[in-house]
């Protein structure tokens, strides 16, 4: 980690989101978790139902349903000034264009840093910080280093990479134009990162 507290916002309650949460607070950052409704949620976690609330975090991670992203980041794109980083925890492909999630991020709120998380990744595993793995896609090597320093503790290492083409660690189906850089996320309980 950078040193600096990172200032995260989860939206989504459901098991990803509080892993998410988790894994955050785990890294002692400032977390705000945005839930629809109430929640129990793990300890050093803030809760909110203000979309608002979220604008003074750096990075949020959306960890809704892929059909609710729209909705949703319209809302939140109201309160966003395009210095955040949005990093989507979703698959899917939406809209009548068959877009990504990332795509319709960057045409429902004026920011262009985006990322998209995606496994081995373990919501049990975010929550309790057993043994999981992550890989960030994105074009940006700065999201790649915030999602680490948002999300990585005691016992998980990370790794970054400019992906080439023809790279078998890209995203698939993504091309290497789009997902440049390329950033494992792995926790490994009692080793070093």
């Amino acid at each position: 980690m950078s040193g600096a507290s990172v200032r995260v916002g989860v939206l989504g309650g459901g098991g990803f989101g509080q892993g998410l949460a988790a894994a955050a607070a785990r890294a002692r950052n400032d977390v705000l978790l945005w839930s629809r409704s109430e929640r129990e949620l793990p300890g050093g976690v803030g809760s909110t139902r203000d979309l608002a609330a979220l604008a003074e975090c750096d990075v949020l991670f959306l960890a809704v349903p892929s059909g609710y992203v729209e909705a949703l980041s319209t809302e939140l794109g109201t309160h966003l000034d395009g210095s955040h980083v949005l990093v989507h925890v979703s698959r899917g492909l939406v809209g009548a264009q068959l877009g990504t999630l990332s795509q319709l991020l960057r045409t429902t709120t004026p920011c262009r840093r985006v990322g998209a998380l995606a496994g081995p990744l373990i919501a049990e595993a975010l929550v309790s910080g057993a043994p999981s793995g992550a890989v960030v896609g994105t074009r940006f090597p700065e999201v790649a280093n915030l999602v680490r320093d948002a999300i990585a503790s005691e016992g998980f290492a990370s790794t970054s990479r400019r992906t080439s083409s023809g790279s078998r660690s890209r995203a698939p189906s993504s091309g290497s134009s789009r997902w440049p850089w390329v950033t494992g996320v792995a926790s490994a309980r009692g080793r070093p990162p």
